[in-house]
């Protein structure tokens, strides 16, 4: 595997790590707030991890690919694999960690990646010019 793809993804990589790491803790680590404890909250959780890991794979995506598109087919294997990614990690759930899986769970994993690719293709450029101009002080 060519390094500098790994590079290119080094952020995509560390957020799914940490996505992994965290949905595989026991349920005795997972860490609670008694501010914000609402049922469905593990939902809106989901959602937001995987639309910020698919929304930072498009981002650096765009950053380094040449092609400048944002259509389904050129994503299409990577927004799969996050999706894939958010129902295997559903699967070792109560293999690995004292947790259940949850359908529901994979549901709004799944609707987060979807909804941050719907939201980057509608404003691509508006994104892509905010993220260039927070990175260009830090010369990346």
């Amino acid at each position: 595997m060519n390094l500098k793809y790994i590079t290119n993804y080094r952020v995509t990589i560390i957020i799914a790590i940490a996505i992994i790491f965290l949905s595989l803790m026991t349920s005795s680590n997972v860490p609670s707030s008694p501010l914000i404890n609402f049922k469905g909250i593990d939902k809106i959780v989901h959602f937001m991890m995987y639309f910020s890991l698919t929304m930072v794979y498009l981002i650096e995506k765009y950053i380094y690919n040449k092609d400048k598109t944002v259509k389904i087919k050129n994503n299409f294997i990577g927004i799969l694999l996050i999706i894939l990614l958010g129902g295997l990690i559903e699967i070792f759930q109560p293999i690995i960690s004292n947790r259940n899986s949850d359908f529901y769970d994979f549901i709004a994993n799944s609707a987060g990646v979807i909804s941050a690719y719907i939201i980057f293709k509608s404003f691509n450029l508006k994104i892509i010019s905010i993220i260039k101009s927070l990175l260009k002080p830090l010369n990346i």
